[in-house]
């Protein structure tokens, strides 16, 4: 349970903020479909693959910028996965071309510097396109075959000018709605580290943060402004509503607790 406290200087207070970069939808220029994972699988190796938009979460990518001085050029990034919580990967750390790009997991540390195919150069082509180079193999991404069709493969190959090296990023920064009903809420994943002395003993703790506002201003009191940090899992608009009914009803309970408390202490005193 996450509760607010006095600021005491307890290394539970510190929290680090993993995947700030917003998450994106990566369209593929030749096909107009976006980059997803095959069967919105959540499992290691799980292939990469183009697919046109449904509004499912394995659609979503979540970029995280390798910091300098590892790289000066403010370029290279890790992609996760919204859905699977994997980085995009080349299959068995290959650097041959065709080579097949597939999610794999990532440790949770700063970041795994051991597995430089999970890192990718981001280079600009102007126009609001991108190539995506790897840098362990310095092939780029593309669809297998230049194929328009959904389900295609996603490989790595040598950068040829084919239009399918290109793509485009479309920030999101909110949790999909897959019946599209309704406004989308805006949420964020963080980080909780244990105490250092307790780092090999315990893992560091993944929370979501759901932002809930009103709207519009109610006459009769302020609009609700709700930032909800839950543990609990949160991968659609109506799981993100779950949990704010949840955490509701948990509001309404303690409310009617009050009265008993107070007349408690009064007794006392």
């Amino acid at each position: 349970m996450i509760k607010q406290a006095q600021d005491n200087g307890t290394p539970d207070h510190h929290w680090k903020f993993t995947y700030a970069n917003g998450a994106f939808k990566i369209q593929n220029m030749n096909s107009g479909l976006l980059l997803g994972v095959d069967q919105e699988s959540t499992a290691n190796s799980a292939n990469v693959v183009q697919f046109q938009d449904n509004g499912t979460p394995d659609h979503l990518w979540i970029m995280a910028q390798v910091p300098a001085p590892y790289f000066s050029s403010g370029r290279i990034y890790k992609y996760m996965n919204y859905n699977s919580g994997n980085v995009l990967a080349v299959q068995n750390e290959s650097q041959a071309d065709g080579a097949q790009i597939q999610q794999y997991f990532d440790t949770q540390t700063e970041f795994n510097f051991l597995t430089p195919d999970h890192l990718w150069e981001k280079d600009d082509q102007g126009g609001g396109n991108f190539i995506l180079r790897n840098v362990l193999s310095n092939l780029v991404l593309g669809v297998d075959q230049e194929s328009t069709a959904n389900s295609a493969l996603i490989k790595q190959a040598q950068n040829n000018g084919t239009p399918d090296h290109y793509w485009q990023f479309t920030p999101q920064f909110t949790i999909p709605n897959p019946t599209g009903a309704g406004s989308p809420l805006p949420c964020s994943k963080i980080e909780n580290l244990p105490p250092v002395a307790k780092q090999k003993l315990y893992p560091a703790l993944e929370l979501t943060v759901i932002h809930a506002t009103e709207p519009t201003d109610p006459k009769d009191r302020d609009k609700i402004d709700w930032k909800l940090i839950t543990d609990l899992t949160v991968r659609s608009r109506e799981e993100a509503i779950e949990k704010l009914r949840w955490y509701g009803l948990r509001w309404k309970m303690e409310t009617l607790r009050r009265p008993s408390r107070w007349r408690r202490r009064s007794h006392h005193h």
